[in-house]
């Protein structure tokens, strides 16, 4: 019986590493890109939908920046503990975006 108990155990640690690992792996392989949102040709764009803002989860919840500027644009409120881990993930790296409206979009989707 305590045969039986060790050869399960090690046979979940193996499945519970081998799963882990896959899943950095496909983290590692997502997050080397930036997404950038943009849906409007740049000779039509005005300053403001020129500006990028970077998203990004701290402390658990949105948090939204403009790109190059230390202090947040924007606390959404907004958790993120319910959010599948790739994307928690890549939030925490940051994810920019092009523009206003596509910054709306994008935090429609996360903020719904």
């Amino acid at each position: 019986m305590k045969k039986l108990i060790a050869i399960t155990a090690v046979i979940l640690f193996g499945c519970l590493f081998i799963s882990s690992f896959s899943a950095t792996q496909q983290t590692e392989n997502m997050t080397e890109q930036t997404i950038i949102y943009n849906e409007k040709q740049a000779s039509d764009k005005n300053e403001e939908d020129k500006q990028v803002y970077v998203i990004k989860a701290e402390n658990g919840e949105l948090v939204v920046y403009k790109k190059g500027v230390m202090d947040p644009f924007m606390n959404t409120g907004t958790l993120v503990k319910g959010l599948p881990k790739g994307d928690i993930l890549r939030l925490e790296k940051g994810i920019e975006v092009i523009g206003k409206e596509n910054l709306k979009k994008y935090l429609e989707d996360y903020c719904s």
